[in-house]
C-alpha cells in the first residue's frame, strides 16, 4: 500500500526537479528559453505521468491492452488526464527547479 502511493510521489516528483535541469543542458540561456525550457519540461513530464499510470495499470488489469485495442482514442484521452493530473505531483519541484535555473548562466544576467 505505502509503496503504490510513495513510490509514485516519489519517482514524479524527482522527475519534476531533475528535467528543467536536464533540458538546461541543451537550451541557451536567457528569459525566453527559461519558459520554453518550462513548457518542453512540463510536456515531458505530462508524457511520463500518463506513461507511469498506463503501466501500473497494465500491471494490474491485463485485459488493459484489449480495451484500448477497441478503444484506442478514449483510452489515449484517459491517461493524458491522468497524466495532467499529475501536475499536482511534480508542479512544484519543477516550478523551483526552474527558479534556481538564472543563478547558475554565465552568459545571461536575469
Amino acid at each position: 500500500m505505502i509503496l503504490g502511493v510513495a513510490l509514485p510521489v516519489l519517482v514524479l516528483g524527482a522527475a519534476g526537479a531533475a528535467m528543467p535541469y536536464l533540458w538546461s543542458a541543451a537550451l541557451p540561456e536567457g528569459a525566453g528559453w527559461l519558459v520554453a525550457n518550462g513548457v518542453l519540461s512540463a510536456l515531458c513530464l505530462v508524457g511520463v505521468g500518463a506513461l507511469w499510470f498506463f503501466f501500473a495499470y497494465l500491471a494490474r488489469e491485463t485485459t488493459l491492452l484489449t480495451a484500448l485495442a477497441v478503444t484506442p482514442m478514449s483510452g489515449l484521452r484517459h491517461f493524458a488526464t491522468l497524466g495532467l493530473a499529475s501536475v499536482l505531483i511534480w508542479g512544484a519541484p519543477m516550478l523551483l527547479a526552474l527558479s534556481v535555473q538564472p543563478r547558475r548562466w554565465k552568459e545571461k544576467v536575469w
